[in-house]
Protein backbone atom coordinates (compact mmCIF):
# COMPACT_ATOMS: atom_id res chain seq x y z
CA UNK A 1 0.00 0.00 0.00
CA UNK A 2 2.92 2.37 0.65
CA UNK A 3 3.61 2.19 -3.06
CA UNK A 4 0.43 4.17 -3.74
CA UNK A 5 0.84 6.71 -0.94
CA UNK A 6 3.10 8.87 -3.09
CA UNK A 7 0.31 9.35 -5.63
CA UNK A 8 -2.25 12.13 -5.34
CA UNK A 9 -5.97 11.33 -5.14
CA UNK A 10 -6.40 12.31 -8.79
CA UNK A 11 -3.52 10.06 -9.87
CA UNK A 12 -4.97 7.15 -7.89
CA UNK A 13 -8.34 7.63 -9.62
CA UNK A 14 -6.63 7.65 -13.01
CA UNK A 15 -4.64 4.51 -12.18
CA UNK A 16 -7.83 2.81 -11.05
CA UNK A 17 -9.56 3.73 -14.29
CA UNK A 18 -6.64 2.37 -16.30
CA UNK A 19 -6.72 -0.87 -14.32
CA UNK A 20 -10.46 -1.29 -14.80
CA UNK A 21 -10.18 -0.49 -18.50
CA UNK A 22 -7.36 -3.00 -18.93
CA UNK A 23 -9.37 -5.68 -17.15
CA UNK A 24 -12.39 -4.98 -19.36
CA UNK A 25 -10.30 -5.21 -22.51
CA UNK A 26 -8.74 -8.46 -21.29
CA UNK A 27 -12.12 -10.01 -20.48
CA UNK A 28 -13.52 -8.85 -23.84
CA UNK A 29 -10.56 -10.41 -25.64
CA UNK A 30 -11.25 -13.68 -23.83
CA UNK A 31 -14.94 -13.44 -24.74
CA UNK A 32 -14.15 -12.91 -28.41
CA UNK A 33 -11.51 -15.62 -28.50
CA UNK A 34 -12.18 -18.15 -31.24
CA UNK A 35 -10.64 -21.54 -31.88
CA UNK A 36 -11.09 -23.62 -35.01
CA UNK A 37 -12.23 -27.18 -34.48
CA UNK A 38 -11.48 -28.32 -38.02
CA UNK A 39 -9.63 -27.16 -41.11
CA UNK A 40 -10.83 -27.97 -44.62
CA UNK A 41 -8.74 -27.34 -47.73
CA UNK A 42 -10.20 -27.33 -51.23
CA UNK A 43 -8.57 -26.46 -54.53
CA UNK A 44 -8.89 -22.71 -53.95
CA UNK A 45 -10.07 -22.26 -50.34
CA UNK A 46 -8.98 -22.78 -46.77
CA UNK A 47 -11.95 -23.13 -44.42
CA UNK A 48 -11.29 -22.91 -40.69
CA UNK A 49 -14.39 -23.81 -38.75
CA UNK A 50 -15.88 -24.27 -35.31
CA UNK A 51 -18.97 -25.71 -37.00
CA UNK A 52 -19.21 -29.48 -37.54
CA UNK A 53 -16.83 -30.77 -40.18
CA UNK A 54 -19.67 -31.85 -42.47
CA UNK A 55 -21.01 -28.29 -42.54
CA UNK A 56 -17.55 -26.88 -43.20
CA UNK A 57 -17.15 -29.28 -46.14
CA UNK A 58 -20.50 -28.17 -47.57
CA UNK A 59 -19.36 -24.56 -47.42
CA UNK A 60 -16.04 -25.45 -49.04
CA UNK A 61 -17.85 -27.30 -51.83
CA UNK A 62 -20.23 -24.38 -52.36
CA UNK A 63 -17.32 -21.93 -52.54
CA UNK A 64 -15.62 -24.06 -55.21
CA UNK A 65 -18.86 -24.00 -57.21
CA UNK A 66 -18.91 -20.21 -56.89
CA UNK A 67 -15.25 -20.01 -57.89
CA UNK A 68 -15.83 -22.05 -61.06
CA UNK A 69 -19.00 -20.11 -61.90
CA UNK A 70 -17.30 -16.75 -61.37
CA UNK A 71 -14.24 -17.79 -63.40
CA UNK A 72 -16.34 -19.05 -66.29
CA UNK A 73 -18.62 -16.02 -66.21
CA UNK A 74 -15.73 -13.57 -66.49
CA UNK A 75 -13.52 -15.64 -68.79
CA UNK A 76 -12.21 -13.40 -71.54
CA UNK A 77 -13.56 -10.29 -69.79
CA UNK A 78 -11.42 -9.88 -66.67
CA UNK A 79 -7.78 -10.77 -66.08
CA UNK A 80 -8.26 -13.25 -63.25
CA UNK A 81 -5.25 -14.17 -61.14
CA UNK A 82 -4.19 -17.79 -61.25
CA UNK A 83 -1.39 -17.55 -58.67
CA UNK A 84 -3.31 -16.28 -55.68
CA UNK A 85 -2.99 -17.87 -52.24
CA UNK A 86 -5.89 -19.96 -51.00
CA UNK A 87 -8.87 -17.81 -50.16
CA UNK A 88 -9.60 -17.86 -46.43
CA UNK A 89 -12.93 -18.50 -44.77
CA UNK A 90 -13.77 -18.53 -41.09
CA UNK A 91 -16.95 -20.46 -40.40
CA UNK A 92 -18.54 -20.05 -36.97
CA UNK A 93 -20.65 -22.68 -35.25
CA UNK A 94 -23.81 -20.55 -35.13
CA UNK A 95 -25.08 -16.98 -35.14
CA UNK A 96 -24.50 -16.53 -31.42
CA UNK A 97 -20.82 -17.38 -31.75
CA UNK A 98 -20.49 -15.22 -34.87
CA UNK A 99 -21.93 -12.22 -32.99
CA UNK A 100 -19.89 -12.89 -29.85
CA UNK A 101 -16.64 -12.97 -31.79
CA UNK A 102 -17.56 -9.99 -34.01
CA UNK A 103 -19.41 -7.51 -31.79
CA UNK A 104 -19.09 -4.73 -34.36
CA UNK A 105 -20.82 -6.69 -37.13
CA UNK A 106 -24.21 -5.08 -36.48
CA UNK A 107 -27.07 -6.70 -38.39
CA UNK A 108 -24.72 -8.51 -40.80
CA UNK A 109 -24.90 -12.29 -41.08
CA UNK A 110 -21.47 -12.42 -42.74
CA UNK A 111 -18.72 -10.04 -43.82
CA UNK A 112 -15.44 -9.89 -45.71
CA UNK A 113 -12.68 -7.95 -43.93
CA UNK A 114 -10.23 -7.77 -46.82
CA UNK A 115 -8.37 -10.91 -45.71
CA UNK A 116 -10.99 -13.56 -44.99
CA UNK A 117 -14.73 -14.15 -45.08
CA UNK A 118 -16.53 -14.49 -41.77
CA UNK A 119 -19.86 -16.32 -41.64
CA UNK A 120 -21.76 -18.99 -39.76
CA UNK A 121 -23.64 -22.02 -41.01
CA UNK A 122 -27.39 -21.34 -40.70
CA UNK A 123 -28.55 -24.95 -40.42
CA UNK A 124 -32.17 -23.90 -39.88
CA UNK A 125 -32.36 -21.92 -43.13
CA UNK A 126 -33.51 -23.27 -46.50
CA UNK A 127 -30.52 -21.63 -48.18
CA UNK A 128 -27.35 -22.34 -46.21
CA UNK A 129 -25.02 -20.56 -48.55
CA UNK A 130 -26.25 -17.19 -49.77
CA UNK A 131 -24.62 -15.01 -47.09
CA UNK A 132 -21.31 -16.70 -47.71
CA UNK A 133 -21.77 -16.55 -51.48
CA UNK A 134 -22.30 -12.80 -51.20
CA UNK A 135 -19.15 -12.16 -49.17
CA UNK A 136 -17.12 -14.66 -51.17
CA UNK A 137 -18.02 -12.75 -54.35
CA UNK A 138 -16.51 -9.63 -52.75
CA UNK A 139 -13.44 -11.71 -51.97
CA UNK A 140 -13.17 -12.91 -55.58
CA UNK A 141 -13.61 -9.36 -56.86
CA UNK A 142 -10.66 -8.15 -54.81
CA UNK A 143 -8.27 -11.10 -54.45
CA UNK A 144 -8.77 -12.80 -57.81
CA UNK A 145 -10.12 -10.18 -60.22
CA UNK A 146 -8.36 -7.17 -58.65
CA UNK A 147 -11.45 -4.99 -59.07
CA UNK A 148 -12.01 -1.64 -57.35
CA UNK A 149 -15.71 -0.94 -57.85
CA UNK A 150 -18.13 1.77 -56.74
CA UNK A 151 -20.70 0.67 -54.19
CA UNK A 152 -23.59 -0.11 -56.56
CA UNK A 153 -21.41 -2.21 -58.85
CA UNK A 154 -19.76 -4.06 -55.97
CA UNK A 155 -22.98 -4.85 -54.12
CA UNK A 156 -24.98 -5.38 -57.30
CA UNK A 157 -22.53 -8.00 -58.53
CA UNK A 158 -22.35 -9.74 -55.14
CA UNK A 159 -26.14 -9.91 -54.83
CA UNK A 160 -26.48 -11.11 -58.43
CA UNK A 161 -24.36 -14.16 -57.63
CA UNK A 162 -25.71 -14.75 -54.11
CA UNK A 163 -29.40 -14.54 -55.07
CA UNK A 164 -29.07 -16.92 -58.01
CA UNK A 165 -30.74 -20.25 -57.39
CA UNK A 166 -28.61 -23.26 -56.53
CA UNK A 167 -30.68 -26.28 -57.55
CA UNK A 168 -28.27 -29.15 -56.97
CA UNK A 169 -25.25 -28.74 -54.73
CA UNK A 170 -22.74 -29.95 -57.30
CA UNK A 171 -24.12 -27.80 -60.11
CA UNK A 172 -23.38 -24.09 -60.57
CA UNK A 173 -25.92 -21.44 -59.62
CA UNK A 174 -28.42 -20.61 -62.34
CA UNK A 175 -27.28 -17.03 -62.75
CA UNK A 176 -30.23 -14.69 -63.04
CA UNK A 177 -32.81 -17.23 -61.85
CA UNK A 178 -33.77 -15.70 -58.53
CA UNK A 179 -33.89 -17.56 -55.23
CA UNK A 180 -36.68 -15.75 -53.39
CA UNK A 181 -35.32 -16.83 -50.02
CA UNK A 182 -32.24 -14.63 -50.28
CA UNK A 183 -31.29 -11.08 -49.33
CA UNK A 184 -32.24 -8.48 -50.54
CA UNK A 185 -34.88 -10.25 -52.65
CA UNK A 186 -37.10 -10.96 -49.65
CA UNK A 187 -37.55 -7.19 -49.24
CA UNK A 188 -39.41 -6.91 -52.56
CA UNK A 189 -42.86 -6.90 -50.86
CA UNK A 190 -41.90 -3.61 -49.19
CA UNK A 191 -42.11 -1.88 -52.59
CA UNK A 192 -45.48 -0.40 -53.57
CA UNK A 193 -44.83 1.01 -57.02
CA UNK A 194 -47.42 3.22 -58.69
CA UNK A 195 -46.14 3.15 -62.25
CA UNK A 196 -44.85 6.73 -62.04
CA UNK A 197 -41.17 7.09 -61.27
CA UNK A 198 -41.40 10.68 -60.00
CA UNK A 199 -44.32 9.87 -57.68
CA UNK A 200 -42.50 6.87 -56.23
CA UNK A 201 -39.38 8.94 -55.71
CA UNK A 202 -41.40 11.52 -53.78
CA UNK A 203 -42.94 8.80 -51.60
CA UNK A 204 -39.52 7.27 -50.89
CA UNK A 205 -40.22 3.99 -52.67
CA UNK A 206 -37.62 4.68 -55.34
CA UNK A 207 -34.20 6.31 -55.02
CA UNK A 208 -33.21 8.39 -58.07
CA UNK A 209 -30.98 6.17 -60.16
CA UNK A 210 -28.33 8.87 -60.43
CA UNK A 211 -28.02 8.87 -56.63
CA UNK A 212 -27.46 5.12 -56.63
CA UNK A 213 -25.03 5.00 -59.55
CA UNK A 214 -23.11 8.15 -58.64
CA UNK A 215 -23.33 7.65 -54.85
CA UNK A 216 -24.71 11.16 -54.43
CA UNK A 217 -26.25 10.43 -51.04
CA UNK A 218 -23.06 9.00 -49.61
CA UNK A 219 -22.72 6.50 -46.79
CA UNK A 220 -25.13 8.34 -44.51
CA UNK A 221 -28.03 8.02 -46.94
CA UNK A 222 -27.20 4.37 -47.61
CA UNK A 223 -27.27 3.66 -43.87
CA UNK A 224 -30.70 5.28 -43.57
CA UNK A 225 -32.19 3.27 -46.45
CA UNK A 226 -29.92 0.26 -46.43
CA UNK A 227 -32.30 -2.44 -47.70
CA UNK A 228 -33.73 -0.13 -50.36
CA UNK A 229 -30.25 0.65 -51.68
CA UNK A 230 -29.45 -3.06 -51.87
CA UNK A 231 -32.71 -3.70 -53.74
CA UNK A 232 -31.73 -0.99 -56.22
CA UNK A 233 -28.17 -2.29 -56.72
CA UNK A 234 -29.40 -5.87 -57.18
CA UNK A 235 -32.34 -5.05 -59.48
CA UNK A 236 -30.23 -2.68 -61.59
CA UNK A 237 -27.59 -5.38 -62.07
CA UNK A 238 -30.26 -7.95 -62.92
CA UNK A 239 -31.74 -5.50 -65.43
CA UNK A 240 -28.38 -4.76 -67.05
CA UNK A 241 -27.73 -8.47 -67.55
CA UNK A 242 -31.22 -9.56 -68.59
CA UNK A 243 -33.34 -6.54 -69.49
CA UNK A 244 -33.97 -5.31 -73.04
CA UNK A 245 -33.09 -8.78 -74.36
CA UNK A 246 -29.63 -8.55 -72.81
CA UNK A 247 -28.43 -5.59 -74.86
CA UNK A 248 -26.69 -4.01 -71.85
CA UNK A 249 -24.84 -7.15 -70.71
CA UNK A 250 -21.72 -6.65 -72.81
CA UNK A 251 -21.45 -2.89 -72.08
CA UNK A 252 -21.84 -3.71 -68.38
CA UNK A 253 -19.00 -6.22 -68.54
CA UNK A 254 -16.87 -3.71 -70.44
CA UNK A 255 -17.53 -1.22 -67.65
CA UNK A 256 -16.18 -3.70 -65.10
CA UNK A 257 -13.11 -4.25 -67.24
CA UNK A 258 -12.14 -0.64 -67.96
CA UNK A 259 -13.36 0.98 -64.74
CA UNK A 260 -16.36 3.09 -63.81
CA UNK A 261 -17.01 6.75 -64.41
CA UNK A 262 -20.22 8.56 -65.28
CA UNK A 263 -18.84 9.40 -68.72
CA UNK A 264 -18.00 5.75 -69.42
CA UNK A 265 -21.33 4.58 -68.03
CA UNK A 266 -23.35 6.90 -70.25
CA UNK A 267 -21.15 6.27 -73.27
CA UNK A 268 -21.28 2.46 -73.06
CA UNK A 269 -24.73 1.90 -71.49
CA UNK A 270 -26.68 5.12 -71.95
CA UNK A 271 -27.81 8.34 -70.26
CA UNK A 272 -28.91 7.70 -66.69
CA UNK A 273 -32.27 9.54 -66.97
CA UNK A 274 -33.35 7.42 -69.96
CA UNK A 275 -32.06 4.23 -68.37
CA UNK A 276 -33.97 4.99 -65.18
CA UNK A 277 -37.33 4.54 -66.89
CA UNK A 278 -36.28 1.26 -68.51
CA UNK A 279 -34.94 -0.09 -65.20
CA UNK A 280 -38.06 1.04 -63.32
CA UNK A 281 -40.34 -0.70 -65.81
CA UNK A 282 -38.22 -3.86 -65.51
CA UNK A 283 -38.35 -3.73 -61.72
CA UNK A 284 -42.10 -3.25 -61.74
CA UNK A 285 -43.01 -5.54 -64.62
CA UNK A 286 -40.42 -8.30 -64.71
CA UNK A 287 -39.16 -8.55 -61.15
CA UNK A 288 -42.20 -7.63 -59.06
CA UNK A 289 -44.91 -8.93 -61.39
CA UNK A 290 -43.27 -12.01 -62.87
CA UNK A 291 -40.52 -13.13 -60.51
CA UNK A 292 -42.09 -12.27 -57.17
CA UNK A 293 -45.82 -12.61 -57.79
CA UNK A 294 -45.25 -15.76 -59.82
CA UNK A 295 -43.39 -17.41 -56.94
CA UNK A 296 -44.09 -20.92 -55.75
CA UNK A 297 -43.67 -22.40 -52.30
CA UNK A 298 -42.80 -20.68 -49.04
CA UNK A 299 -40.67 -17.58 -49.06
CA UNK A 300 -38.68 -16.41 -46.08
CA UNK A 301 -40.38 -13.32 -44.59
CA UNK A 302 -38.75 -9.93 -44.75
CA UNK A 303 -36.70 -8.90 -41.73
Amino acid sequence: MKLFQKYSRREKVLLGMVAVGTAILFLEALRQRWTAQCRIETAHYLVESSAPEAEARRIGDAMEILYRTYSEFFRGVLDLRQDHAKLKIRLYRDRAEFKRCNPGSGWAEAFYDGQLCHAYYPAEEANHYHWMLHEATHQLDIEVAGLALPRWLEEGLATYFSTSRVVVKDLPPELGRVDLGTYPVWWLPSLRLSGEVAADQRSGQIIPLASVVLDLGGAEDVDKRFNLYYLHAWSLTHFLFHGQDGKYARPYLDLLRVGFSRERFERTIGPIPALEREWYDYLRGEILAKIWQGRQGDVRPAR
